[in-house]
This record gives structure tokens, sequence and C-alpha cells, in this order.
């Protein structure tokens, strides 16, 4: 058998390391999990490499006429669907109470790993 050296080691490492990492990535680690808040932002994002986006910043607690559930657990997410994004901006602009269907994505590289699907104000 032949002694490799350490650069042939690292190199087939890095190959398995590359290759799993590739394969266990894709898909989403959840589906459809539905959340009640309210939304806090929603902005476009310009990044310098990736594609133009939408992402909110959601709370997951819910103020009634400055009363109520103070949540310290926000979450931001990306969206895609412009009806979606309509319906997050009247949210926020009104402070309504948001019902909102997410994925959650192993990896993603240019956006949030949790994608809003679908937005309703909840009245």
């Amino acid at each position: 058998m032949k002694n490799l050296s350490i650069i042939e080691v690292m190199m087939v490492g890095l190959i398995i390391l590359i290759t799993t990492t590739v394969f266990t990535s894709c898909g989403y680690s959840s589906r459809n999990n539905e959340l009640i808040g309210q939304v806090k932002v929603v902005q476009t994002v310009t990044p310098l490499l990736c594609f133009d986006r939408t992402d909110i910043h959601f709370s997951l607690g819910v103020m009634r006429n400055g009363t109520g559930s103070v949540s310290t657990h926000d979450i931001t997410a990306t969206v895609y669907d412009k009806d979606v994004i309509k319906t997050l901006k009247l949210a926020n602009e009104t402070g309504a109470v948001v019902k909102l269907v997410a994925d959650e994505a192993r990896v993603r590289f240019c956006a949030d790993a949790t994608e809003i699907t679908t937005a309703e104000i909840v009245k």
C-alpha cells in the first residue's frame, strides 16, 4: 500500500466533506410551520453577490393596545411571493396580528433559512 502524503490525505478529506455537505444540505428540515405574532420590519435586502430579496423581522409576541405578551423570541425570514409581501407590509403598518406559514430549509446561501409561504391577517 502506498503511503499518502499529508496533502493527499487532506484533499481526500476535503472531497468527502464537500460531498457530504452537498448531499445532506438539500431540502427542508421542516415544512408548513405555523407562527402567530406581529411583523416588526419588512425590508428589501440588496446583497452584493446575491439576488435582491425581501426579509421580515417577526415577533412571536402579541401586543394589543399597549398590553399583551412581550416575546423575546423574534425570527427573521425571507419572503418571495409578492402578495404575501403586500399582506405583511399592511400588517406592519397597522400593527395587526398575523398568522404565517413557513418552511425551514437545511441550508441557504443567499437568503434566510426560513421562508414565509403564506400570510393571513388575524381579525
